[in-house]
């Protein structure tokens, strides 16, 4: 829980004004319990007779009591507006780290927590630390003033009754610790459950249509009040935790008034000169008000208390995040990309990769070399590792042995920004971000001029329904491009790689939203626009790769053919399977080169 104060550095200076004016406020306060004493000894002496004079230092009294009393009031006012301000600063604080943080981390990392638990770690966490560690500022430091200036004014006026103060004490700190010791794991499975029913929630809005289109409403509706009725059980065996402690701490505090007026009583009944028993019932009466100041210092403590536990669980999963120490980190000498000419080649030697230390290897021992103005392609089965092959390239992840070159130099060795700067990444799905079909474009080049930005749309196949709509590139593009289809999608995130002008583009199956026309376009104008480059490109379709000058054919994470169309349809029994599927005999006829290449056939060989 400590550790998350260290985010509060910056804000030292508002929380150190805001000290004051609570120092100031309990300082202020503590000033009116003497002025009862003296005006009720005043107007009970025998010597008062209400003469004008009198009356006229029973009203400075009066005035001097409210004076204090606006005082404490903008000390309040003031304390309760940097606090806000503290508060607002502190929550944009851990979001922006948290954020920042999730930038850093890698695919495998971000997938540990999950979408709906992150997601609740930026909301309700953050929200809940906001609260409460401004909160906790004041209380802790009002509450204590109150405490040891109020204990030391009463043992002042006399020590008897210390006697009540030291025994209750003890009796509500045990109470706090037995609650606090069973309430913490309760809110750290609460949390757990808001995570789960968060989760629930995201998936009925992004799956909505198969959820209707199987006819699993009620199975959805099921499982959600099933989330939902368990985490009403927690909540319910918190309060039961919680809802016994205050009336319990509300008969102590009465007690002890009672045993403060028994004792002032006690006291009263030794007394033998009027001037005295006036004294000490002034006395019992300045005692109950400062009894009554600690009292609600325990109380405002009793308020605290009751949130420890789950502003402890909060900043426990906020730190969870913030505390990883990220698996893909920039070398500590990394090389000059300056120096290092931006030629386009990139080069595999003996890469072996998997996911987890204990899973079985995705790719096994991948070697092969692209070269600029050449087309690469990697075609397979599902799950045979073409993805994961490209994904090592701009360093999404670690490869396990081996090495991974980009113009000669090992990607571990570039800064992860200099790297990612040589190349133009097209990912499986086409993602867009809410904004302008200009924005979305420039989010590859954010110099880019509006010619470039159409040039690239040309090329991407994409400048047509851009250019009939009335808006042009100032079209709005919804969330995620929800008011796109797939095509254009698709399209929109080709033509946002292809505006950085990279020495390597990576398709990741980037044309598969695309019709057969539009996609013989598509890479015809893309291997003009981009002749000087390395082009790979992952497909499932024969179609979108038949010109490629080399086919990698990827099974079981392995390469069991690298040659062109013509030579893998002679020597490798993989890619004949492919075309065969997706060909008939006479289309496999057309698409026969003249030219053979040599095959390497892996394991086939």
């Amino acid at each position: 829980m400590l550790k998350i104060y260290r985010y509060l550095k910056p804000l030292w200076w508002k929380i150190a004004i805001s000290l004051t004016f609570v120092f100031l406020q309990a300082f202020l306060q503590l000033l009116l319990p003497p002025y009862i004493q003296r005006i009720t000894e005043y107007i009970t002496s025998p010597l008062y007779n209400g003469t004008s004079e009198q009356i006229r230092t029973l009203l400075l009294y009066g005035a001097e009591m409210i004076g204090i009393s606006f005082a404490v009031l903008a000390a309040a006012i003031c304390q309760g507006l940097i606090n806000m301000h503290i508060s607002a600063s502190f929550a944009a604080i851990l979001r922006q780290k948290l954020f920042y943080k999730l930038q850093s981390l890698s695919v495998n990392e971000q997938h540990q927590f999950g979408a709906a638990s992150l997601l609740t770690r930026f909301n309700n966490d953050v929200r809940m630390l906001q609260y409460y560690v401004v909160m906790s500022f004041r209380v802790l430091t009002f509450a204590p003033t109150f405490l040891i200036i109020g204990i030391i004014r009463i043992a002042q006026i006399d020590p008897m009754y210390l006697l009540v103060v030291g025994a209750i004490i003890p009796i509500i700190i045990i109470m706090f610790t037995f609650v606090f010791i069973r309430a913490k794991p309760l809110y750290s499975l609460m949390q757990e459950r808001v995570d789960y029913l968060t989760l629930l929630m995201r998936e009925g809005l992004t799956g909505v249509r198969v959820i209707r289109a199987f006819n699993q409403q009620q199975r959805e509706n099921r499982y959600y009040d099933e989330a939902n009725s368990n985490l009403v059980n927690i909540h319910k065996k918190i309060g039961y935790t919680f809802f016994w402690l205050s009336p319990i701490v509300q008969i102590l505090f009465n007690l002890t008034y009672i045993a403060v007026f028994i004792i002032g009583f006690f006291l009263i009944d030794q007394m033998l000169a009027t001037s005295e028993i006036i004294h000490t019932f002034g006395n019992s009466l300045v005692v109950s008000q400062y009894i009554s100041h600690v009292m609600r210092s325990f109380m405002m403590l009793t308020f605290v208390f009751f949130n420890i536990p789950r502003a402890s669980t909060a900043a426990k999963r906020i730190n969870a995040v913030l505390d990883v120490n990220p698996e893909l980190k920039d070398p500590e000498n990394p090389i000059d990309a300056n120096m290092i000419e931006n030629i386009g080649i990139v080069e595999f030697k003996n890469v072996t990769f998997n996911y987890s230390p204990s899973a079985d290897p995705i790719l096994k021992n991948i070697s092969f070399e692209t070269k600029p103005g050449k087309v690469t392609a990697i075609i397979g089965s599902t799950g045979s590792g073409k993805s994961s092959i490209i994904n090592l390239i701009p360093r999404f992840f670690e490869v396990t042995e081996g090495e991974v070159l980009v113009d000669g130099v090992n990607v571990k060795n570039y800064k992860q920004k200099d790297l990612r700067n040589r190349l133009a990444f097209i990912p499986q799905q086409s993602v867009l971000f809410s904004g302008t079909i200009r924005d979305n474009i420039k989010f590859g080049n954010e110099d880019a001029t509006d010619d470039e930005i159409i040039e690239a749309l040309k090329v991407a196949q994409a400048y047509d329904f851009v250019s009939e709509s009335n808006e042009g590139l100032d079209t709005i593009v919804a969330q995620a491009g929800k008011n796109l289809s797939g095509g254009q999608k698709q399209r929109l995130a080709i033509a946002r790689a292809l505006i950085r002008k990279s020495k390597i583009y990576v398709f990741d199956d980037s044309f598969s939203a695309l019709d057969f026309k539009t996609d013989v376009k598509l890479r015809y104008a893309l291997k003009k626009y981009a002749a000087d480059s390395t082009i790979i490109i992952v497909a499932q379709r024969i179609n979108s790769i038949l010109d490629a000058d080399q086919i990698m054919v990827l099974d079981n994470g392995k390469i069991v053919g690298l040659g062109s169309h013509q030579s893998l349809l002679e020597c490798c029994s993989v890619y004949r399977e492919i075309v065969v599927s997706q060909l008939d005999q006479d289309e496999i006829a057309k698409t026969k080169f003249i030219a053979k290449q040599t095959c390497i056939e892996g394991d086939e060989a």
